[in-house]
C-alpha cells in the first residue's frame, strides 16, 4: 500500500521502481531516526548513505548485512 505518492528509486541507476510501500517508508524513517540518534551520541552510524536502504527480491527492506539484499534504493 502507498498512501504518500512517493516512489522508490534504484541507488545505482536512478531507475524508478514504482510507488514506495508504506512499509518501506516506515523503514527508512526509523533508519533515519536511528542514524540521527547515533550521531548525537557519537555511536557508529551505518555505512550506507543517509536515506539509502537495501531491499530483497520481493521489495522488503533488509539490513545492509543481509544475504538477501539485492539492491540499494532510496525514496523520493
Amino acid at each position: 500500500m502507498n498512501a504518500s505518492g512517493s516512489h522508490l528509486y534504484d541507488y545505482s541507476t536512478a531507475e524508478d521502481l514504482g510507488p514506495a510501500t508504506d512499509a518501506q517508508i516506515a523503514y527508512i524513517a526509523a533508519d533515519d531516526q536511528s542514524r540521527a540518534d547515533n550521531m548525537a551520541t557519537g555511536e557508529k552510524v551505518d555505512d550506507n548513505a543517509a536515506g539509502v536502504f537495501w531491499i530483497d527480491a520481493h521489495g522488503n527492506p533488509v539490513h545492509q548485512s543481509s544475504g538477501d539484499r539485492v539492491r540499494a534504493v532510496y525514496i523520493v
